[in-house]
C-alpha cells in the first residue's frame, strides 16, 4: 500500500524544493478556491439553476470521500449539492444536514470567513500541498472522521459478500431454470415476479445464512440458525489472513486461492486502510452484486 501525506499541511511546498509536489499544490489551491466561491454563492442565493430532482443529504454522509474532504469537495457532486441548497433556500430552510446548515450561518456571520471551513485536501491522501492554504486544518476532527470510515470499513469485512450471496443466488437459479424451462433472456427480477414458493424461499435465502464458502465451484452455506433450516455444512472457516473469506474446508481454500489472492487477500488493517480497494460509499470494490440473466446459452 503506498505511504501516504494525509492530515500534513506542507507550508514548505515551494518550486526550487519540489516542483512536482508544488504544481499539484498550486492545483489545490485553484481547485479550492473555485469551489470556496461556489459555496458562497450558493448560501447568498447569487446563482442560476436548472430542474434537479430530489434531495440527497443521506448520500453525502454515506460518502467517506466526502467526509474526508468535507463540503468542498462535496461540491464536486454538482446535483446533489444544488438539491441541498434549493432545500437551504426554500421554506425548509435547511439542506438536510444540520453542520451544513450551521457553517452557513457562521460564514453568514462572519464574513465567509475561509479559517471556518475545512481544507478539501489536508485529510486526503496527498495532504493539503498548498503552503499558503487558507482553509480550516483541523487534525484531531479529521482523524476522529477517519477512524468512523475504518470502523464502518470493517464492519462491511464482518457482513456476508453480495458477490457471494448474487453467485449462490445465481447457482440456485440455473438449478430453478433446469427444472421448469421457460422463456429466455428473463432476469431474476422476472422470476421474482412469479408467485412460487421455490423463488420465494431463493429470495428470502440471503437474510438466514451466517456464511457462504467463497469457492466458485462450491457455495455452500452455514445458516444463522441451523436448528430451523438444515445447514449444507456444520463448519465454515475464515481465510486466516484476510478474515473476510470464508471457506467449509481447506480444499476448497486451495483451490480458490488463485482467484481469492487478487481480491486481494491481505492483512485486514492493510484492505481497510487501502482507499483504492473501496467505492466513495464504503462497498468492497468487485464485491457488489453479480447481475443474474437468463440465455439462450442458459
Amino acid at each position: 500500500m503506498p505511504s501516504t501525506r494525509r492530515f500534513v499541511h506542507d507550508t514548505g511546498n515551494t518550486p526550487q524544493h519540489h516542483r512536482q509536489l508544488w504544481e499539484q499544490g498550486q492545483q489545490q489551491a485553484k481547485l479550492s478556491i473555485e469551489r470556496y466561491h461556489y459555496l458562497c454563492a450558493a448560501i447568498q442565493q447569487a446563482y442560476t439553476i436548472g430542474t434537479v430532482p430530489g434531495i440527497y443529504s443521506t448520500q453525502f454522509r454515506k460518502n467517506w470521500k466526502c467526509r474526508e474532504g468535507g463540503i468542498l469537495y462535496c461540491l464536486s457532486e454538482a446535483r446533489e449539492w444544488w438539491n441541498m441548497v434549493l432545500n437551504y433556500h426554500s421554506s425548509a430552510a435547511t439542506t438536510g444536514h444540520k453542520v451544513w446548515d450551521r457553517l452557513f450561518v457562521q460564514l453568514k456571520e462572519n464574513n465567509f470567513e475561509k479559517g471556518l471551513i475545512r481544507c478539501m485536501f489536508f485529510a486526503r491522501e496527498s495532504g493539503c500541498l498548498d503552503p499558503t492554504c487558507p482553509f480550516l486544518h483541523d487534525e484531531e476532527q479529521c482523524k476522529k472522521d477517519r477512524q468512523v470510515v475504518l470502523r464502518d470499513r470493517r464492519n462491511t469485512l464482518n457482513q456476508l459478500s453480495t458477490r457471494e450471496v448474487s453467485m449462490r443466488q445465481t447457482q440456485q437459479m440455473k438449478a430453478y431454470r433446469a427444472r421448469h424451462p421457460g422463456p429466455t433472456s428473463r432476469s431474476f427480477e422476472d422470476f421474482e415476479r412469479e408467485d412460487d414458493p421455490e423463488l420465494t424461499a431463493i429470495s428470502e435465502e440471503p437474510r438466514k445464512i451466517a456464511a457462504i464458502c467463497w469457492n466458485p465451484a462450491c457455495l455452500k452455506v452455514k445458516f444463522k440458525e441451523p436448528d430451523e433450516h438444515k445447514s449444507e455444512v456444520t463448519k465454515i472457516s475464515r481465510c486466516t489472513r484476510c478474515r473476510a473469506a470464508f471457506y467449509c474446508s481447506g480444499e476448497c481454500q486451495n483451490a480458490d486461492w488463485r482467484r481469492h489472492k487478487k481480491d486481494p487477500c491481505a492483512p485486514v488493517e492493510e484492505i481497510v486502510e487501502n482507499d483504492d480497494l473501496w467505492t466513495k460509499f464504503g462497498m468492497r470494490k468487485g464485491m457488489g452484486d453479480v447481475r443474474i440473466q437468463f440465455d439462450e446459452n442458459f
